[in-house]
C-alpha cells in the first residue's frame, strides 16, 4: 500500500559526482502480519500502484504467504495464499481441497478416455440390433463371466462395497489383450433381454407382414 509519495535526491557516478532529483514512495507491506514500511523508487511504481492497488510486499515471502481468501469449500476455513493462486490453485479452493478437485476431475477424463477406446475396439455398434447411440450401449462379457470379472477386479472392496457393481474401463483393455473376443457392445436393451434369455443373445421373432 502506498503512504505517500516524496520528493527524494540521489547521488551516482564516479565520485558521486551526479546529483539527480525525483520522487520516492513510502509504502507498506500488504501483508498484515508484516505491515513494514520501506521506501521504492518512482521506475518501481508503475501507474496501477500509483492508483492505490495493494500490490506491495517488503520480500517474496510476504508475498507468498499473504491470505487472500479462504476456502470455499463447505465446513473448511483453511486459507488460500498468493503462493497456491500461483501454483494453479486458483478455483476458491484451498490446496487440499484444490488436489482432490483436480484429480476428481482427471479421474473423470482418463475414465471415459479408456472407454472411448474400448468402444473404439469393439466398434461402438450393438452387435444384435446395430443401435449406435452411445447413450444406450453397454459392454457385455460375451460368455457372461463378468460378474466373476469384476469379483476377481474388486476383491479387496468386498462384495458387498459400492465399487464391487462397477469396473473401471481399463480393466476392460486388459482382459482384451487376454481375450480378444471376450467383449461386445451391447445396446440396454440386448443387453438385459440377454440376461432373460439365460444368457444367451435374444433375437426378436420378425412381425408377419
Amino acid at each position: 500500500m502506498i503512504i505517500e509519495k516524496q520528493d527524494h535526491t540521489w547521488r551516482s557516478g564516479k565520485g558521486h559526482n551526479v546529483l539527480h532529483k525525483g520522487y520516492r514512495y513510502l509504502v507498506q507491506c500488504d501483508n498484515p502480519d508484516c505491515n513494514k514500511q520501506f521506501f521504492r523508487q518512482e521506475k518501481e511504481i508503475n501507474g496501477k500502484h500509483k492508483a492505490g492497488a495493494k500490490n506491495q510486499y517488503c520480500k517474496a515471502k510476504c508475498h507468498a504467504t499473504h491470505h487472500v481468501g479462504t476456502c470455499s469449500m463447505e465446513d473448511c476455513n483453511e486459507p488460500i495464499t498468493n503462493a497456491q493462486k500461483q501454483r494453479g490453485h486458483d478455483n476458491g479452493l484451498c490446496r487440499k481441497h484444490s488436489i482432490r478437485e483436480q484429480s476428481r476431475k482427471n479421474a473423470i477424463k482418463y475414465r471415459q478416455r479408456d472407454k472411448d477406446k474400448v468402444y473404439k475396439l469393439l466398434g461402438s455398434v450393438c452387435v444384435n440390433c446395430g443401435e449406435a447411440d452411445p447413450m444406450f450401449l453397454e459392454i457385455d462379457h460375451v460368455a457372461n463371466d463378468g460378474r466373476q470379472h469384476r469379483e476377481q477386479v474388486n476383491h479387496k472392496w468386498g462384495a458387498d462395497h459400492k465399487r464391487a457393481a462397477s469396473m473401471h474401463p481399463r480393466h476392460y483393455l486388459k482382459y482384451l489383450q487376454d481375450n480378444p473376443e471376450g467383449l461386445q457392445i451391447l445396446c440396454a436393451n440386448c443387453n438385459k433381454a440377454k440376461e432373460r434369455n439365460g444368457g444367451v443373445l435374444y433375437v426378436r421373432p420378425a412381425v408377419a407382414a
